[in-house]
């Protein structure tokens, strides 16, 4: 059985006296992408896992720019991930675009 760090709802003040938990969107895995040894995963639309594919280990994590603000799509978000050749992903987050190891992220 898998388990990885999920991410925590963002938080923000509404008022000085009081802190509103919003979990964001989707709490579910949105993408799924194998790269060899390494799984790649999109969790909730925010955050791009990579997670070694044998034992569910998380190897490394990266958020959305912006992700834990609350922001109307596009901002905060993984768009697309594609494998690349030589282990490489390219992600698009936000309005960015990333070109991550697999195995290093």
């Amino acid at each position: 059985r898998w388990h990885w760090p999920s991410p925590r709802p963002p938080r923000w003040l509404s008022s000085p006296a009081a802190v509103h938990l919003h979990p964001a969107p989707g709490d579910e895995v949105t993408a799924f992408h194998p790269a060899g040894d390494i799984a790649v995963v999109v969790h909730g639309h925010r955050t791009l896992f990579g997670l070694d594919a044998a034992t569910g280990r998380c190897l490394w994590r990266r958020d959305a720019p912006g992700a834990d603000l609350g922001l109307p799509a596009p901002f905060g978000r993984i768009h697309h991930v594609l494998l690349l050749e030589g282990g490489r992903l390219l992600a698009q987050a936000s309005t960015r675009r990333w070109l991550l190891d697999a195995r290093t992220g």
